[in-house]
C-alpha cells in the first residue's frame, strides 16, 4: 500500500509541476524555434486525405512547387501527430499533446526498462530523473524538436522490449519490438543512426535469434522511409546546407552541464549560449555516483575474466554509450570530430549527444539507488530524490512568456496559405531538388512567385480541367511553356497523352517544355519513384514475415 502510495503522489506532482508548461487546457499556444511544425503537420495531413501514403513532399511548399520534406525529414512524430489531426484534434492541441505525450512515454518506458535491471524504486527514480531532465525541457520549450524528443522516448522503449522478447515466449512482445524498433529508426535522422547501431549492439549481446530476428523485421518495416532518405538524398542540397553548420561553435563546456540559466536563445560559440545545456543537478550528481560505482565494483572483475554474464556486457555498453557521448559533447573532442568530419559533422550541433549522456545518467542513478535497497525507510530517499528532480527539473518547463499566441492567432500566422506556400520553407531549406540553383532560389525569399501552374510565353491558358495539390491537367495554345514546380523525377509529365522527361530547366528547376502541337494538353502528376515504390514493397515485406506465423490461424476448418 505505501508503494504505490509513493507512485501515486510522485506521478501526480510529475504532471502537476511538469505539465502545466504545455498548456493542454488553455486556449494558447507555446512558441519555440522550429515554428514549422505545425506547416509540417498540416501538409502532412493533406498527403493522408489525399491517400498519399506514405506521404512524401509538401505540395504547398515553396509557392506551391512542391517540396519533398517528408523523403528525408524523419516521420514518425507526424504520424503521431497528423493522425491526431486528422481524427478532428485542432493542430495547436495535437502538437502540444504530442510534446506531452513523448514525455510521458519516456517516463515510463525508462522505469519499465529500469525495472529489468533493478528494483521498483530504483526504476521509479530513473524514469522520473529521465522524464523530468532539463535537457528534455529544452527540446520542448526551447527548441521545439518534436522528433528528437520522440526518438528519446523510443530508446528505452526498444530496448525494454528487447528484454521481454528473451524473457516471455508470447508473440506480442516481438511484435511490438519490431515495430517500436521502426519507430526508432524513423524518429530522427542523426540520431537514429547512433540508436540505431547500439539497439543492435545490445540486442546481439542476448544472443537470442529472437530479438536479432525482430530488430530485422523492425528494419525492414522502416524501410519505406530509411532507403529512399539515404539514397535518394543526393539530389537534394541537404548535404551542403548542412555542412555549413561549424561544429566547432556547438560544444558544451563541462560547467553548463551542472549549471546554466534558462534562456531561450541559440547556440553560440563560447559558454554563454543564449539556451541552457543543464541535464538535471540531482541527474548529474546521482548518475556520476552511480558510475564511479560501478566502475569500482567490476573493474576488477571485467580485467580478470574474458567472459562475462549477459547482464554485465549490457552494462558496460550502456557505461561506454554514456562516457563516449559525453566526450562528443565537449570541445575536448574536436580533434575525433576533424577525424571524422564526413560523418559527424552531418550531427551539426555536438550538443546533441546530450540526448544519450542523459538517458546513460538515468540509468546508473537508478544504479546507484538500487544499491541503497536495504537501507530502512528506503521510500523517504526515494521520494526525495524524486521529488527534488520534479521540482528543480520544473523550472525548466516553462514556455516563453514572449512567445504565446492564442490559437486562432497561431494557426492564422503558422499554418495559413500564404504561410505554406511562401514562408516555411526558407526555415528547411536542406531538401531543395538539386535542379534548383540555391542561390537563385533564396534570393526568391519574400518576391512574388506564380500561382498558376503553367508559365507561357506566347498564346493562352485554357480552363483548368483537373487540379489538385499532387496533379494539374490544363489546356494551352503556347508551344513553349514553363511548369511551375520544382522538377524532380517524382513529377510525370504527360504532354497530349505522351510522356515527357524535361531536359531544359530555369533556375528554379521548373521544366521549360516545347512543342509542335497547336494546342496541348499538359498533365503533370505526382507519383513516387520506383527506389520508393521498392522501399514500400520491403515494408510490405516486414509486415508479412510479422503476420505469416498466424497464417495458419485463418485456414478454414474442415
Amino acid at each position: 500500500m505505501l508503494r504505490k502510495g509513493l507512485y501515486s503522489v510522485i506521478i501526480l506532482v510529475a504532471l502537476v509541476f511538469l505539465g502545466k508548461g504545455f498548456l493542454l487546457f488553455s486556449g494558447d499556444v507555446f512558441g519555440y524555434h522550429d515554428i514549422t511544425q505545425a506547416g509540417r503537420v498540416s501538409e502532412f495531413v493533406t498527403n493522408l486525405r489525399s491517400l498519399q501514403l506514405p506521404p512524401r513532399i509538401a505540395p504547398s511548399f515553396s509557392f506551391g512547387m512542391g517540396y519533398p520534406i517528408f523523403n528525408h525529414y524523419a516521420p514518425f512524430a507526424y504520424w503521431v501527430t497528423g493522425l491526431m489531426t486528422l481524427i478532428g484534434v485542432s493542430t495547436p492541441l495535437a502538437l502540444k499533446l504530442s510534446f506531452f505525450m513523448a514525455v510521458v512515454v519516456a517516463g515510463v518506458s525508462m522505469y519499465f526498462f529500469l525495472n529489468e535491471y533493478f528494483h521498483e524504486y530504483s526504476a521509479l527514480v530513473g524514469g522520473v530523473l529521465y522524464a523530468s531532465s532539463p535537457y528534455i525541457a529544452l527540446e520542448i520549450f526551447v527548441r521545439g524538436n518534436l522528433a528528437e524528443l520522440w526518438f528519446l522516448s523510443l530508446l528505452p522503449l526498444v530496448l525494454f522490449l528487447s528484454h521481454k522478447v528473451v524473457s516471455s515466449s508470447s508473440n506480442r512482445w516481438f511484435i511490438a519490438l519490431a515495430f517500436s524498433f521502426s519507430f526508432l529508426m524513423t524518429a530522427h535522422n542523426a540520431l537514429s543512426i547512433i540508436g540505431g547501431a547500439f539497439v543492435l549492439l545490445y540486442g546481439l549481446l542476448f544472443h537470442n535469434k529472437k530479438v536479432v530476428y525482430a530488430l530485422g523485421v523492425g528494419g525492414l518495416l522502416s524501410a519505406y522511409f530509411l532507403v529512399p532518405a539515404v539514397l535518394e538524398l543526393a539530389s537534394t542540397h541537404a548535404t551542403s546546407i548542412a555542412t555549413q553548420t561549424s561544429y566547432i561553435d556547438h560544444f558544451v563546456c563541462p560547467r553548463q552541464l551542472w549549471n546554466s540559466p534558462l534562456g531561450y536563445g541559440g547556440s553560440t560559440a563560447g559558454c554563454s549560449d543564449g539556451m541552457s545545456f543543464q541535464v538535471g543537478k540531482v541527474l548529474l550528481s546521482v548518475g556520476v555516483v552511480g558510475i564511479l560505482l560501478y566502475i569500482f565494483r567490476h573493474l576488477r572483475y571485467v580485467v580478470k575474466h574474458t567472459s562475462m554474464r549477459i547482464e554485465n556486457r549490457h552494462v558496460i555498453t550502456l557505461c561506454g554509450l554514456t562516457l563516449i557521448t559525453l566526450f562528443l559533447s565537449l570541445g575536448m573532442s574536436q580533434p575525433i570530430w576533424e577525424a571524422l568530419d564526413s560523418f559527424l559533422e552531418l550531427f551539426q550541433f555536438p550538443w546533441r549527444f546530450l540526448g544519450f549522456f542523459v538517458f546513460g545518467l538515468s540509468f546508473f542513478a537508478a544504479y546507484a539507488v538500487n544499491h541503497t535497497r536495504y537501507i530502512k525507510y528506503m521510500w523517504v530517499l526515494v521520494a526525495a530524490v524524486a521529488l527534488t528532480a520534479i521540482l528543480l527539473g520544473a523550472q525548466f518547463f516553462i514556455p516563453n512568456p514572449d512567445k504565446t499566441w492564442s490559437n486562432e492567432d497561431f494557426m492564422n500566422e503558422f499554418v495559413s496559405k500564404d504561410y505554406l506556400r511562401n514562408e516555411i520553407v526558407y526555415r528547411v531549406p536542406e531538401y531543395v531538388p538539386t535542379s534548383v540553383d540555391i542561390d537563385a532560389w533564396l534570393n526568391t525569399q519574400g518576391n512574388d512567385v506564380t500561382n498558376e501552374p503553367l508559365i507561357v510565353q506566347d498564346g493562352e491558358l485554357f480552363t483548368t480541367i483537373t487540379e489538385s495539390p499532387f496533379s494539374f491537367e490544363v489546356g494551352t495554345s503556347s508551344r513553349s511553356f514553363l511548369i511551375n514546380k520544382h522538377y524532380a523525377p517524382y513529377w510525370n509529365i504527360h504532354l497530349n497523352g505522351e510522356k515527357r522527361i524535361p531536359t531544359d530547366f530555369d533556375e528554379l528547376g521548373r521544366p521549360i517544355m516545347t512543342t509542335d502541337a497547336e494546342k496541348t494538353i499538359v498533365k503533370v502528376t505526382y507519383t513516387q519513384t520506383s527506389l520508393q515504390w521498392l522501399a514500400n514493397m520491403l515494408t510490405l515485406v516486414g509486415v508479412a514475415l510479422l503476420l505469416l506465423p498466424y497464417a495458419h490461424t485463418w485456414k478454414r476448418k474442415p
